[in-house]
């Protein structure tokens, strides 16, 4: 998969200087844009800090970044998917955290009917709701739009544009 971006906290936090990220936690998560028999794309909104993400996280251990992000879409947007296309890669150095996260994302279409959502504690607690937006623009005008104060919600919005851009122009392709 091709990397598309490596975020350094310099590109999320004004006047930051990049640490020194050799020993940090290293996280793989996968994502994905997925669209529905209509081609709205889902989000995930945490209320309480105001940002949106694309539905996904963390690789548990075991797992594939296919049988996360499968996981990962059930419990968050209650769904199924057809992977169709991969989108790219993006890699955070998230120097407050210490952490390296390795985000794989995929396109993906919706299969079967859509279930309710099973967020976890720490999602209940930040607001999460699963929104499917009218089609790919109306997604990237909602992330664009957010102006969180969150420090990984920052980092979220701007990894989020760098897929959602990606992604379509993978749609934009398969129209032509």
């Amino acid at each position: 998969m091709k990397l598309l971006r490596i975020i350094y906290e310099s590109d999320v936090v004004e006047g930051a200087v990049n640490q020194d990220s050799s020993k940090y936690y290293q996280r793989t998560a996968a994502r994905a844009i997925v669209l529905d028999n209509k081609n709205r794309v889902a989000l995930m909104y945490a209320h309480s800090n105001d940002y949106y993400k694309l539905p996904g996280g963390g690789v548990e251990a075991g797992e594939d970044t296919i049988q996360a992000l499968k996981r990962e879409l059930i419990e968050e947007i209650g769904c199924q998917v057809e992977i169709l296309d991969k989108v790219g890669i993006t890699v955070e150095y998230r120097d407050q955290h210490k952490m390296t996260q390795t985000s794989y994302c995929y396109l993906a279409r919706q299969i079967g009917d859509k279930m309710p959502s099973s967020f976890t504690v720490s999602e209940i607690a930040e607001g999460f709701q699963a929104v499917w937006v009218k089609n790919i623009d109306k997604a990237i005008e909602l992330v664009a739009r957010c102006k969180t104060s969150s420090y990984g919600g920052q980092f979220m919005v701007k990894r989020e544009l760098i897929l959602l851009n990606a992604a379509k122009k993978i749609l934009e392709n398969q129209k032509k």
